[in-house]
C-alpha cells in the first residue's frame, strides 16, 4: 500500500494506492492498469491532463467537477476497468464549443456515479461505446444544464439512469443525444428533452431506449425537443 498527498503522474499495474488528490500536470496523466486507486478528489484543470482506467478499480470519493482549459480539455477514459465516482460528476469545458471536458467508457469499462451533469456551464461530452461498456448513474442525469452537453452511445454500449433525465435545461442551453448500433439505454425516471433550451435526440438503427416514466419534448416555454428515429430499431 502506498499513501500520498498529490498524485501528479502514475502508471499503476497492481497493489493499492491512496491519494488525497489526483492532479496531473499538463500533457500527462494517471493510468490505472490493475490494482486499486482511491483518492478524495480528482482535478483535471491542466492542458490535456487525463485519467485512464484500463484495468483494476479507481474510486473518487468527493464530488468531481472537470473544467479543463479551452485549448486542451481534461479527459477521463475507462476501458476494461472500473471507475467509481462516489460524489457525482460534473463535466464542464472551456469557452469554445466542442472543447469541453469529456468522459469515455469503451469496451469492458464501467463508470458508476450517483449523479452526472454533462455541460453544466460550459461544454461536456459523454461517450459510451464498445462491447460491454457501461455507464451507471443511480440518480439524476443532466445533459446541458446551462451549457452544451453531448451524449453518444454506440457499438454495444449500455447507459442506465436510475433517476430523471433532463436535456437542455436552461434557456440558451443545448443538448445532443445519439443512440445507435446495438446499444441499450434505460431511463428509470422521467425523460425531459428540451426543458427551456434546445435538445435533439436521435435513435439510430439497432438502438434500444426504454423510459419507465414519462417522456416530454419541449417542456417549458422556449424549450425545443426533437426526437428522430433513423433506421429500423
Amino acid at each position: 500500500t502506498v499513501t500520498t498527498a498529490d498524485l501528479i503522474w502514475a502508471n499503476i499495474s497492481g497493489g493499492t494506492i491512496s491519494a488525497t488528490t489526483i492532479h496531473p500536470t499538463a500533457d500527462v496523466g494517471v493510468i490505472v492498469r490493475g490494482g486499486t486507486l482511491t483518492a478524495a478528489s480528482l482535478e483535471l484543470d491542466q492542458q490535456f491532463a487525463f485519467l485512464t482506467v484500463n484495468g483494476g478499480t479507481a474510486t473518487i470519493t468527493k464530488a468531481t467537477t472537470i473544467n479543463g482549459p479551452a485549448d486542451g480539455p481534461g479527459e477521463i477514459i475507462v476501458s476494461s476497468g472500473n471507475l467509481n465516482l462516489s460524489g457525482g460528476l460534473t463535466l464542464d469545458g472551456g469557452g469554445r464549443l466542442n472543447d469541453g471536458s469529456q468522459i469515455s467508457a469503451t469496451a469492458g469499462g464501467t463508470v458508476t456515479t450517483p449523479t452526472m451533469t454533462v455541460g453544466g456551464t460550459g461544454s461536456g461530452y459523454l461517450f459510451v461505446g464498445g462491447n460491454n461498456a457501461h455507464v451507471n448513474v443511480s440518480g439524476d442525469f443532466i445533459l446541458g444544464e446551462s451549457g452544451s452537453g453531448s451524449l453518444t452511445v454506440e457499438n454495444g454500449g449500455h447507459l442506465m439512469v436510475g433517476g430523471d433525465f433532463e436535456a437542455a435545461v436552461k434557456s440558451g442551453s443545448t443538448a445532443s443525444v445519439t443512440l445507435f448500433e446495438q446499444t441499450d439505454t434505460t431511463f428509470q425516471g422521467d425523460s425531459d428533452i428540451g426543458v427551456s433550451g434546445t435538445a435533439d435526440w436521435t435513435l439510430g438503427s439497432g438502438a434500444s431506449a426504454t423510459v419507465a416514466g414519462k417522456t416530454e419534448l419541449g417542456v417549458s416555454s422556449g424549450g425545443s425537443g426533437t426526437l428522430t428515429l433513423a433506421g429500423a430499431g
